[in-house]
């Protein structure tokens, strides 16, 4: 018989999951039901290894998986994906109930005393995750998967121990790292220095260091190079 549970993190396997995601994909598009799923992965999990053994990682990975099962609902699925990966199914969880579930177990974990965790690259143990929603960001249970590995990746490279949800990897358009400086100016005010990291077609990055109100109307003065200042 063949077993549905990780011998190691006392999850469901990825033999579970892989069932357990397609039946979730039917029933959530039978009954028009939301459906998220969040990728987690151990950050800088190899370093953790070489520093302090297998032992200790699978010690380590135990730990990150009884966090995940603390964190969830009886009708979530958690499992190990693979290695030092972990998959949170959400029924009934639409993408911002999502995120604020997958970013309460990352907090968990940074708060966690794990064995050595000072030691690591960011003086303690962390996880970053990834959130993709059905009907939203895909259609099927291999896109899902696709999607929230995705935005799993642009965790990483945002810098790691956070949660990225998929709609912050909708580029269309070719990106051109910049270092232009420019000015905001926000409803009435005289206008504050920025800086202009990169430019597409579809849109632009720029560093502002103060909070903008909500629904606030922006006004961006910048110089292209080549172009004259307006």
């Amino acid at each position: 018989q063949e077993t549905e549970v990780d011998e190691l993190t006392q999850l469901h396997n990825f033999r579970y999951f892989s069932k357990a995601i397609e039946l979730e994909v039917c029933r959530s598009t039978r009954y028009h039901a939301p459906l998220s799923l969040v990728l987690f992965d151990a950050d800088d999990f190899k370093f953790y290894n070489d520093t302090n053994g297998h032992l200790a990682g699978n010690k380590a990975l135990k730990k990150l998986a009884g966090i995940i099962r603390k964190s969830v609902r009886e009708v979530d699925i958690a499992a190990r994906f693979g290695g030092e990966e972990f998959a949170l199914l959400l029924p009934e969880t639409n993408k911002e109930g999502a995120f604020t579930i997958a970013d309460r177990i990352c907090r968990a974990v940074e708060r966690a005393a794990f064995p050595n965790g000072k030691r690591q690259p960011r003086k303690r143990f962390t996880v970053s995750g990834g959130v993709a929603t059905l009907h939203v960001d895909a259609e099927d249970a291999s896109m899902l998967i696709k999607k929230a590995d995705q935005a799993l990746y642009r965790a990483k490279a945002r810098g790691k121990n956070q949660v990225a949800l998929y709609v912050d990897e909708l580029r269309e358009y070719e990106r051109v790292s910049t270092a232009i400086m420019g000015k905001l100016s926000v409803s009435s005010d005289t206008g504050d220095l920025i800086l202009l990291q990169d430019v597409s077609e579809g849109g632009m990055l720029f560093r502002y260091d103060k909070a903008l109100p909500v629904a606030a109307v922006c006004k961006l003065d910048f110089s292209l190079p080549g172009m004259q200042t307006p």
